[in-house]
């Protein structure tokens, strides 16, 4: 009936009353998406957007439900449609990072967040994936602050949490971050990110084999979690059980086949097996599927010297092709020894196969 209202009243010339009723209906659409009915809801979007094109929340609902069907692209035009309609909405800005985190463009999303950020700093959502994007560039200590002000908008945000347990159990605070997964947990026991972080803390604290049971019991509460299954198999090649890790990591690609994180630490298992040619394979597939992988294609380049049919100039132009890619992003302070004639310290470099 609403709808037929609007497409009455876009009829008899009143353009305003058409736009607001068909907003109100967009927002029944985002409220069915939140409910898990996208499908219903894009039905109800694409009749919204024959009676008003240029709906700014029409449009901006339709990319969600292309995000939730995955289609990432589509997604993204759609969301970019609605910010040049309505460039002052936090939350716009916050699904188009999203769709951009997807699509591996890490950088982009980053500034996207940032301009949710700017206009509603009190958006915990783009802050929280703020430091997501953060940590996937592994600018660690500026993704601890952002998921600070996150937890700090809401304490029980627990998402937040367990990506801060992250930043602080691998910027070396395994016990502060052990804390934290077991604050999560004690509210949730099935909260398989805190889960995941957990048995990592574990595992630098030298408690490794209970970090291995945190997974197990993991994926007997979900056994296709893909994060558990990535995480397990990272504990067993830590402990040199590699070829239970390639089967581990192996079953989760069964789940998610275009997950980077799995295929890049299944050609990290691959390599120790000296097995470099499915090695090379895997590190490919990663970095296709997240093409800011850094360390996938670092590794792929080691795996690419062992390979006899690839030439030092060829391994020459995939350095310097990291290198144009990734070596602006350094932030680490490397030692630069500088000529200093009175020094007295003198430091030579030798190559690695010397």
């Amino acid at each position: 009936q609403a709808l037929d209202q609007a497409r009455s009243l876009r009829r008899s010339g009143d353009t305003a009353g058409a736009d607001a009723l068909a907003g109100e209906i967009a927002r029944i659409a985002a409220a069915r998406i939140a409910s898990g009915q996208a499908p219903a809801a894009e039905a109800l979007l694409a009749a919204v957007r024959e009676i008003t094109p240029l709906n700014p929340d029409a449009l901006l609902y339709s990319g969600v439900c292309r995000q939730t069907a995955g289609e990432f692209a589509e997604a993204e035009e759609l969301i970019r449609r609605s910010l040049t309609l309505a460039p002052g909405r936090a939350d716009a800005w916050t699904n188009l990072g999203a769709v951009q985190i997807a699509q591996g463009k890490t950088v982009p999303a980053i500034e996207s967040f940032r301009k949710a950020i700017a206009i509603n700093p009190k958006a915990e959502l783009a802050l929280n994936n703020l430091g997501v994007a953060l940590i996937k560039l592994r600018r660690d200590e500026e993704a601890e602050s952002v998921l600070r002000a996150a937890l700090a908008l809401r304490r029980e945000f627990n998402v937040a949490a367990a990506n801060l347990a992250l930043v602080v159990t691998r910027r070396g605070r395994a016990a502060e971050g052990l804390a934290l997964c077991d604050e999560i947990l004690a509210a949730d026991p099935a909260h398989m990110d805190a889960l995941a972080v957990r048995a990592d803390a574990l595992a630098r604290l030298g408690r490794a084999e209970e970090g291995i049971a945190t997974l197990r019991s993991a994926l007997n509460i979900r056994p296709g979690e893909v994060t558990i299954l990535n995480n397990l198999g990272n504990q067993l090649q830590e402990n040199g059980r590699v070829t239970e890790a390639i089967a581990v990591y192996r079953r989760g690609l069964k789940e998610a086949g275009r997950s980077a994180s799995v295929w890049s630490n299944l050609g990290n298992a691959l390599t120790r097996l000296g097995q470099f040619g499915e090695a090379v394979y895997a590190y490919r597939i990663a970095l296709e599927c997240d093409p800011d992988m850094a360390l996938a294609y670092s590794n792929l380049i080691v795996a690419l010297g062992y390979q006899p049919d690839v030439s030092g100039r060829d391994l020459v132009r995939e350095a310097c092709a990291w290198n144009e890619r990734f070596g602006g992003r350094l932030t680490r302070r490397f030692f630069l020894n500088e000529r200093d004639a009175d020094k007295r310290l003198r430091v030579g470099y030798l190559s690695g196969d010397f």
